[in-house]
Order: structure tokens, then C-alpha cells, then sequence
């Protein structure tokens, strides 16, 4: 049986952009401001916006968000390196996004999923400690980052 990567790759795409879709509503309801997928994943106007939703109508938004929806990962890949450079996908997330986020002085914020899972929040402790926002009362700390269910976030914080 041949496999027809281009139909996997559609899906692929699918899936992430609807997940860029649903945070987008996620960050309106969390903020009130507009949101919109930036264009090309991310890669559409780089020396303006950074991330893979953008906010639209508050050009001094200060986060980058990108957002990861794969189901390669679990939460208890943090306290291990899998791959031969010391990464996981989450820490190559991580990267990705704070890389992104420092090319517009942005603080950086990633969301992250897979099938059946909720929306999980990754940002540095002092960026939320240093903002209006409050940490919902579960989380868990790494390596100087919290990490939380982005709908309790949304949840105590939302406007």
C-alpha cells in the first residue's frame, strides 16, 4: 500500500491551521483585542510580526505567540532530551518561538496540543509575574517557565 504524502501533509496543515484559528478566538476572549493567523505560518512579513497568530488591532501587543499542534509529545519530555542534539519537540518549540519573539522585542508564548488534550501555555515566569495577568492556580515551573492549562488562564484573566 503506497502512502500519498501530499494528502498527510494537507492534513497536517489543516489541523495546525485550525488550531491557529481556535487561539486566535482564545486570545481575543483573553485580551479583547483581534486576532488573525498570520499568512505562510508565520514566515508572512517577519520584520513586522512575529508568531503564528497576530494581534491585529494593538500594534504594541507585547507577545509573540506560536502554536504547536502534534501529537508527538508529552509533557514528561521536559525532564528528558530524546533527539541527538538534547531537544525535545517542546524545547525546539520553545526555541523556535523565543527566537522569534526577540526579533521584535515581544515576550514569547507558546501554545501547544494534541487530539484529546487541552491547550497548554508555556511563557517565561517573570514575563507573566511582570504583566496584568495572573497564573491559574495549577501550573508547573521549568526551568524558568510556567507551564498551564491556557483555558484556566483565560478563565481568571480574560477582559
Amino acid at each position: 500500500m503506497t502512502v500519498d504524502r501530499s494528502k498527510i501533509a494537507k492534513k497536517s496543515r489543516r489541523k495546525g491551521h485550525g488550531f491557529e484559528r481556535k487561539a486566535c478566538k482564545l486570545m481575543e476572549e483573553l485580551t479583547g483585542f483581534k486576532f488573525a493567523r498570520v499568512p505562510a505560518s508565520g514566515g508572512w512579513q517577519k520584520e513586522r510580526i512575529t508568531g503564528d497568530v497576530a494581534c491585529i488591532d494593538n500594534e504594541d501587543f507585547e507577545w509573540s505567540t506560536e502554536c504547536k499542534n502534534e501529537e508527538g509529545f508529552d509533557l514528561g519530555q521536559l525532564l528528558r532530551p530524546v533527539n541527538d542534539r538534547g531537544k525535545t519537540k517542546i524545547i525546539h518549540w520553545w526555541k523556535q518561538c523565543t527566537d522569534d519573539a526577540k526579533k521584535r522585542n515581544k515576550k514569547p508564548m507558546l501554545l501547544f496540543t494534541k487530539n484529546h488534550y487541552p491547550i497548554y501555555c508555556m511563557c517565561f515566569e517573570h514575563d507573566i509575574l511582570s504583566s496584568k495577568w495572573v497564573a491559574p492556580d495549577h501550573w508547573f515551573f521549568y526551568n524558568y517557565k510556567l507551564i498551564f492549562i491556557f483555558e484556566d488562564f483565560i478563565e481568571i484573566n480574560k477582559k
